[in-house]
């Protein structure tokens, strides 16, 4: 991943099943609420996103958060 290792690297999804597959490569998952996002399958999926966020304007404060707590 050109240089980057994959626990400093974060995916943004709608979909839960691509958040999931995401940390299963051991990349950091971020759902975002928009879109095709069903609340159904989220609640049936197995596991859970490492983050939850309502738009895709709120990643850059999630990121500052990340930043700030060391995560």
């Amino acid at each position: 991943m050109n240089g980057v290792e994959a626990s400093s690297t974060a995916m943004r999804s709608w979909r839960s099943d691509a958040g999931l597959a995401t940390q299963r490569c051991g990349l950091f998952g971020v759902l975002v609420r928009m879109g095709k996002f069903l609340p159904e399958a989220l609640e049936a999926a197995e596991g859970r996103p490492d983050a939850v966020i309502d738009a895709f304007a709120d990643l850059p404060g999630l990121i500052d958060t990340l930043i700030d707590t060391g995560a």
